[in-house]
């Protein structure tokens, strides 16, 4: 699957900071080591929390055993995902969104 990692930062005064990350893969890693696709500065997260998967056409995220994430407002373990989706993993928020121009769906 290829993704288009979006991170976006508010800093103090109303300051947005936006950096863009390419992900081509199989599986896109979340959690708190630097190592992970996705890594979340957050000491309360464990170092691989979860994963997000291509299945079919349709995208998934799995929380590794003992985490907690939210997946629009509802404490979920796994989740199949869609453009709009709201995931909520400690003080960190990840909304999916519908692919730009140069990004196939999945």
């Amino acid at each position: 699957m290829r993704v288009l990692i979006r991170h976006v930062v508010r800093r103090p005064g109303g300051v947005v900071e936006r950096s863009d990350q390419v992900f081509d893969g199989e599986t896109l890693t979340v959690g708190r080591a630097t190592d992970q696709t996705i890594s979340i500065p957050n000491k309360g997260l464990p170092l691989e929390h979860s994963e997000i998967l291509a299945k079919g056409k349709h995208l998934s995220i799995r929380a590794n055993p003992g985490c907690v994430m939210f997946v629009n407002g509802e404490q979920v373990d796994h989740s199949r995902l869609a453009p709009g989706d709201l995931i909520e993993i400690g003080s960190h928020r990840l909304m999916v969104s519908d692919p730009p121009d140069l990004y196939a769906q999945v």
